[in-house]
């Protein structure tokens, strides 16, 4: 029903630029390795990132002589370490999916690596940005005076205002990446299916380049005023 309501809608409409089956199915298969690569870039990212989390959680409580700040900054390591685990767990089953020659079936194994567990990597990824940005606050305090009022610090719901913020829009940038995504690896797979009507998935393609061209104007948005929030608090602190 839907296929059909979007094909009533391209026949009102003439699309931008005209391709042949053969330019079709070179785009597809470009964009399947788009999602590939940006699924690959980002776990391998936040691999390096919860890292040296991890990495500046241990060093702060070797340098630390307060011992209620050793705890914090060991439990939270220790957190850090499991969803690091976590992560790379999800690396593997991303490196294990089977890649066979048909381009039909590699879509296919994308779509469901795409639904289930990198969903689930979404959060996790989103995690990151909460432990960094709490982490940077108490070295921010550290670093501004010396040593830092842990009860003060933790019962402070400002120091977890920024990094839920920061949770919030990475996640939601990232799900809306990756619900277009599924939504064009979908068509990808309905076109390969039918590539007898070239005019309408001409139509469909130069939708989905419209779609892409607003969602890196979104993250670049997003990005920007999430750094601008960031100033001010340092500003206000």
């Amino acid at each position: 029903m839907e296929k059909q309501d979007i094909h009533s809608i391209w026949d009102q409409a003439k699309p931008a630029a005209e391709y042949s089956p053969a330019q079709i199915n070179t785009y597809r298969k470009k964009q399947y390795r788009q999602v590939k690569r940006s699924q690959g870039f980002l776990i391998i990212f936040d691999i390096i990132m919860k890292s040296i989390i991890i990495a500046a959680l241990v060093l702060l409580a070797i340098l630390s002589e307060q011992k209620d700040l050793q705890i914090l900054t060991l439990s939270i390591a220790a957190l850090s370490l499991i969803f690091l685990v976590i992560v790379a767990n999800i690396h593997s089953s991303y490196k294990s999916i089977n890649i066979g020659n048909s381009i039909m079936e590699n879509i296919k194994e994308r779509l469901l690596f795409l639904e289930g567990k990198f969903n689930t990597f979404l959060i996790f990824y989103s995690l990151t940005n909460f432990l960094l940005v709490f982490t940077g606050f108490i070295y921010y305090q550290i670093i501004k005076y010396d040593n830092i009022d842990l009860v003060a610090f933790l019962t402070d719901p400002f120091m977890y205002l920024f990094p839920i913020v920061a949770f919030a829009i990475s996640y939601f940038s990232q799900h809306q990446v990756v619900k277009q995504q599924i939504t064009d690896l979908t068509e990808a797979m309905h076109e390969l299916e039918d590539m007898d009507n070239s005019k309408y998935h001409s139509y469909i393609i130069n939708k989905q380049k419209e779609k892409q061209f607003r969602n890196r104007l979104i993250a670049i948005s997003l990005i920007f005023f999430g750094l601008v929030f960031l100033v001010l608090i340092l500003l206000i602190l």
